[in-house]
């Protein structure tokens, strides 16, 4: 038996077995070592933190939409993306793995070129220049299997972890006070869950295809949050992801953006995204409104 995820009465269509098949074909997608074709690099008018590299900082796996290979390569749709672009330019992809919050900081102060897959928030956009949308991904709360969950009330005066500077996490300590949890990473959250340490655990649907809850799916059900629910609004529980740059490097978030664009004029995007279950959609693939 796997994991499931239920919109209070509503269970996923899709189901596990559709995304490991999405996995199995977007996944697998490898990093760039170096360009291999023989066309001259295109001309950068960004900049980049380390000559010949585009540094990525990322906060682990997050399947579909990135996976940080064993051998520092990057798959998922993200690399499909980045790698192209990357080879496009005459660059070699470096992932920087970090946590959520540092990988904030790692592309506000310079350190790496781009983060991915971000959020959008007023306060972010102050100081994050925002890509072309990528993914959509419906936000849930995960509990031991079999719990019987019937909405926020169910777990009232229970522990339910946050991680420290998603979007959730502000709502849900003003909402819950010290009953919400606040964890460095998505690793810890999850098995702090598996522990019995806390009851749920606030985040994407997404982490439910990440290590350690996609080797204990069948312990764990994930319950798709709705409008109001533990008084957050539905513009963030289905939760649109962009990739980051600085403020002073928004060049780079334009070069990609029309990188993206080829690949959709291509058809080579759309063919990534067939592979993928309804849940994870996206709207419009065009920037959000940028805040610097």
């Amino acid at each position: 038996m796997q994991g499931t995820i239920a919109r209070r009465h509503r269970r996923l269509a899709a189901g596990i077995t559709a995304l490991a098949l999405a996995l199995a074909l977007v996944g697998c997608s490898a990093g760039t070592p170096a360009p291999t074709n023989s066309e001259p690099a295109a001309e950068m008018d960004f900049d980049v933190a380390q000559d010949g590299f585009l540094t990525i900082a990322t906060y682990g796996s997050n399947p579909p939409v990135n996976i940080d290979n064993p051998d520092g390569t990057l798959g998922g749709i993200e690399g499909d993306l980045l790698n192209s672009f990357a080879e496009k330019y005459g660059l070699q992809v470096k992932l920087q793995p970090t946590t959520f919050a540092s990988m904030i900081l790692e592309v506000q102060q310079g350190r790496a070129d781009m983060g991915l897959f971000v959020y959008w928030t007023e306060e972010r956009a102050q100081t994050l220049y925002y890509s072309s949308a990528l993914l959509k991904v419906p936000a849930v709360v995960f509990t031991e299997k079999g719990f019987d969950y019937e909405g926020p009330d169910s777990l009232a005066g229970e522990k339910i972890g946050v991680i420290v500077g998603q979007v959730w996490a502000e709502l849900m300590q003003k909402e819950l006070g010290e009953d919400a949890l606040l964890f460095q990473s998505q690793p810890q959250a999850a098995q702090a869950l598996l522990n019995g340490q806390i009851k749920g655990y606030v985040t994407g649907l997404t982490q439910m295809f990440n290590a350690p809850l996609s080797e204990h799916q069948d312990e764990i059900d994930a319950h798709e949050l709705v409008d109001g629910d533990w008084n957050m609004p539905e513009s963030v529980l289905q939760n649109t992801g962009y990739n980051v740059v600085s403020c002073e490097n928004s060049a780079l978030a334009t070069a990609l953006d029309e990188h993206l664009q080829e690949m959709i004029d291509s058809g080579t995007w759309e063919e990534t995204f067939s592979a993928l279950p309804d849940e994870f959609t996206v709207d419009e693939t065009v920037p959000p409104t940028q805040g610097c």
